[in-house]
């Protein structure tokens, strides 16, 4: 899979149960991305 495409999904498994969902700097330190990265994944999706 596509780098991009696997962190997209690690992104909606991670803040898809949660209720309030989570913070950007939570979302990236858990999920072990660069925050920029994040933010450019965050708007495509």
């Amino acid at each position: 899979m596509v780098k991009s495409a696997d962190r997209v999904c690690n992104i909606l498994k991670l803040v898809g149960p949660t209720r309030d969902g989570l913070r950007h700097a939570e979302i990236a330190r858990v999920l072990n991305i660069p925050s920029s990265s994040l933010s450019g994944l965050r708007r495509s999706i």
